[in-house]
């Protein structure tokens, strides 16, 4: 009877517009009743995610890397129909908002259910399914089961960021591979900066960046690959960098430090440098030393100079100093002349000499 009622609604919708469009007969039922339509991207995902298992398996019994590129990228194709087609007023997000409410939200469920297939890739040793599983952990340390999207930054899951952070450093440890290993790292300080308060901005963010700074420095001094000595150079950079913005750092848009604070960071940080210098004898690391050493010789100069002055007497005490300075110079550098100028006495010669000859 449904259907006959249907049929009926039909035949009269046509002949209502049977001027209009002789060919009203193809369009749509939901076009037809006037209903909206509620397909979606989450009708999709679980097909999607389906035919990644089987891609996951097809790869290893045919061996093909295409295969298993098209099993590894499936389910974040999957994440994207899930996520996508819900800024739209419609019926389609009218389901998804009853489905968030009687169980999660539909990106959560296809994360979730990702990690669960790039963990069986994993344990299946599937090529490279460690990074799928890394790269979901994080998307889902991002997501809470009622958000609909990505809510930010702010307060991300420790469980899962140390989860893959302990899967990319034992993949990268064991492979050699230093990219891994930074990986690894880097979702230790994400993990990191997540335990300080949101309100103490400028701890995150110093924090942040000496862990990050740190995790650089061990991967490149402990690799030996060619990102490895890439790193290298990147540490130092960032060493020199780490010094000599602090000065500036009103100019640059840091937070002004105070003396102590400035003091502790630029003798901390040239000290640092000199260590690193002089345990690798490495030339970038060598330079840096001597810029950061020199910047905070040069900042604590002028510390001094302006401390100085503020003090009774302290014009002549400073003029007493730069004399003490340039009579320190000039003795150095007249011992260095006498030095060059004095000629060393030939060693006395083991040759004997010839005999006079005989009248």
């Amino acid at each position: 009877m449904l259907l006959l009622e249907t049929i009926d609604i039909l035949i009269q919708t046509n002949d209502k517009q049977q001027d209009e469009c002789p060919y009203d007969l193809d369009i749509s039922w939901h076009a037809a009743l006037q209903l909206q339509n509620c397909f979606g991207g989450i009708y999709l995902a679980p097909i999607v995610l389906a035919v990644s298992v089987l891609c996951l398996e097809g790869h290893l019994s045919t061996k093909s890397e295409t295969v298993r590129r098209v099993g590894l990228l499936l389910p974040f194709s999957a994440m994207y129909l899930a996520w996508s087609g819900q800024s739209d007023g419609t019926l389609y997000v009218r389901v998804v908002e009853q489905v968030t409410q009687q169980f999660a939200s539909p990106l959560w469920l296809t994360v979730t259910l990702a990690v669960y297939v790039f963990t069986c890739a994993v344990i299946r040793r599937v090529r490279n399914s460690e990074i799928a599983l890394s790269t979901s952990l994080v998307l889902l340390a991002f997501l809470e089961p009622a958000a609909a999207g990505f809510p930010g930054f702010a307060n991300p899951s420790s469980i899962h960021l140390l989860l893959a952070a302990g899967i990319q450093v034992w993949a990268g440890w064991k492979r050699r591979s230093s990219v891994k290993v930074l990986a690894g790292g880097l979702c230790c300080v994400v993990m990191a900066r997540s335990l300080v308060p949101v309100d103490e901005e400028f701890l995150r963010d110093v924090s942040s960046w000496y862990l990050t700074l740190a995790a650089i420095l061990f991967v490149g001094l402990r690799m030996n690959d060619s990102f490895a000595q890439f790193l290298r150079h990147v540490a130092a950079w960032l060493l020199m960098v780490t010094c000599l913005a602090v000065p500036m750092s009103s100019e640059v848009g840091l937070p002004k430090l105070d003396s102590l604070q400035m003091a502790m960071h630029m003798v901390g940080t040239s000290a640092a440098s000199l260590l690193l210098a002089w345990r690798t004898r490495l030339v970038q690391f060598q330079t840096a030393a001597i810029l950061n050493t020199g910047a905070t010789t040069l900042a604590g100069s002028i510390r001094l100079v302006q401390i100085l002055l503020r003090l009774p007497g302290g014009k002549g005490i400073l003029w007493a100093i730069g004399g003490l300075i340039w009579l320190a110079m000039a003795a150095i550098i007249s011992a260095r002349k006498a030095r060059a100028t004095v000629s060393p006495q030939p060693p006395p010669s083991d040759t004997p000499g010839l005999a006079a000859p005989e009248v």
